[in-house]
C-alpha cells in the first residue's frame, strides 16, 4: 500500500522550526525539560510514546554553524525533489530521517531527531489522509543500529523504506479510511 503525499504540501508538513524543537526535546536536560508526551498530531492519536528515550544530560540542542543550511536545503530542495520521483509518504519520511541522520547538523541527538521528525512527517501525511489513527514504526534496537548505519553512509533512504514498510504495511491498512 501507498500513502500518497501531494508535493506541494510537503513544506507545510515539516520545516525547520519544528525539527530544531524536536532537537531540543529529546536533547534537554530531563530537569529542564518535563516528560514529553505526543498524544495527538492535527487531531490524530499516535499513542504512547513512553519507550522512547527522551533526554540526556547534555543541552547540545543547538545547530552547528552549517547546519541549519542543511535542514533548510532538505525542506526547499531535497524534499520537493524526491517528491517528485516517489511521493509515498512512507518513503520521503525516510527521506528526511536519512539526510537528517547523515547531515550531523546538529551538535547532540542527530538520530533521535531523524528518527522523530520523519515519524512527524509520516502522522503528518496520515492525518492530511483522513487515518482513524496514526501509525509509525518504534523506534526498536534494530532501528536504532540501522540510523548508526545510514548516519555513517553504510546504508540510505532505501534500506529506511524497506524496513519501515516491513513493518507499516498490514498496519496502515488497517486504519486507511475507506
Amino acid at each position: 500500500m501507498v500513502l500518497e503525499v501531494d508535493c506541494g504540501e510537503v513544506e507545510e508538513m515539516i520545516g525547520l522550526d519544528l525539527v530544531k524543537g524536536l532537537n531540543a526535546t529529546v536533547t534537554r536536560a530531563p530537569d529542564i525539560e518535563s516528560e514529553a508526551e505526543l498524544e495527538h498530531v492535527n487531531g490524530v492519536p499516535v499513542g504512547s510514546m513512553d519507550a522512547f528515550e527522551v533526554a540526556r544530560d547534555e543541552d547540545y540542542h543547538q545547530l552547528r554553524p552549517s547546519g541549519e543550511g542543511l535542514i533548510e536545503n532538505l525542506f526547499e530542495f531535497t524534499l520537493p525533489q524526491r517528491c517528485g520521483e516517489n511521493s509515498d509518504a512512507v518513503y520521503l519520511s525516510a527521506v528526511v530521517m536519512k539526510e537528517i541522520a547523515e547531515s550531523q547538523a546538529f551538535g547532540e541527538g542527530n538520530k533521535r531527531t531523524a528518527y522523530l521528525s520523519g515519524v512527524m512527517f509520516l502522522i503528518k501525511a496520515q492525518a492530511l489522509e483522513g487515518f482513524s489513527r496514526a501509525v509509525y514504526p518504534d523506534l526498536t534496537v534494530e532501528f536504532r543500529e540501522l540510523l548508526q548505519q545510514v548516519a555513517v553512509r553504510e546504508k540510505d533512504e532505501d534500506d529506511l523504506y524497506r524496513y519501515m514498510m516491513s513493518l507499516l504495511e498490514g498496519p496502515l491498512e488497517e486504519v486507511r479510511v475507506r
